[in-house]
């Protein structure tokens, strides 16, 4: 886990203070949870071009099918450990 360090309005740091002390959860945890929802919900980037690969009946107008069942961002270009 990485620490981060954020600036919060005043009404923002109350409003979560009390969030967390109403639902006996940490601050930490309400943020994390936060920034979760917003990352599930931003849209996948697709990449600006996949080369050239070896499948003779793989049409262009059946591109947007074949990056859904094949291209894995997290996966394929997820930071390197």
């Amino acid at each position: 886990m990485q620490k981060t360090t954020l600036y919060l309005s005043d009404e923002q740091h109350a409003a979560l203070k009390h969030a967390a002390k109403r639902t006996g959860r940490r601050r930490a945890d309400l943020i994390r949870e936060a920034v979760d929802r917003y990352l599930e919900d931003q849209p996948t980037q697709l990449p600006r071009s996949i080369g050239i690969i070896s499948d003779p009946d793989l049409r262009a107008t059946d591109i947007d099918d074949w990056l859904k069942e094949n291209w894995h961002p997290e996966k394929d270009w997820g930071p390197e450990e």
